[in-house]
């Protein structure tokens, strides 16, 4: 019975951001109605995986949420390689960027594109965790400012329908 309270709190707190997507487009030019609505609402949450809008809250949460999947909405901030971009907050915030290593789509990604990751949490980017993971050579000197900060393996990042 504890579980599903939990559950059922879980789901309408992380419900309330998806709130403010609903009435109107916001600053990122994500427009009413779009696909990011959707994805902002926890379906479930089980101790083992988050859902939501890569927001202020979850920066905040972040070292809660290592080891868990995360399935984010997010704007890119920058792209770095074609397989490794920051993402930052799909509203108007401040929210430090996050490192996405591992991206998948590749020249599909620029500076403002809204994205949902889906990957992995992990606790402290280091270039030869990343190069083994990627299976590419990196340089060291790109990632020196990511060096030992929380970042997301990423299983997919792809652009959202309707958020062009």
């Amino acid at each position: 019975m504890r579980t599903t309270w939990l559950r059922a709190a879980a789901a309408a707190l992380a419900a309330v951001p998806a709130l403010g997507l609903t009435a109107c487009g916001d600053a990122a030019g994500i427009p009413a109605g779009s696909a990011v609505e959707d994805l902002t609402a926890a379906d479930a949450f089980d101790g083992t995986s988050v859902e939501g809008a890569y927001d202020a809250r979850f920066r905040a949460d972040l070292p809660l949420h290592v080891g868990q999947q995360a399935r984010l909405s997010a704007v890119v901030a920058e792209v770095i390689t074609p397989r490794v971009v920051t993402i930052t907050s799909t509203r108007p915030s401040v929210v430090e960027p996050l490192l996405v290593v591992g991206a998948t789509a590749g020249d599909r990604l620029a500076p403002g594109t809204v994205v949902l990751v889906t990957g992995l949490v992990r606790e402290s980017f280091t270039v030869p965790d990343a190069e083994d993971e990627l299976r590419t050579d990196l340089d060291d000197v790109l990632f020196q400012a990511w060096m030992r900060e929380p970042y997301v393996l990423a299983d997919d990042v792809r652009p959202l329908p309707g958020t062009d």
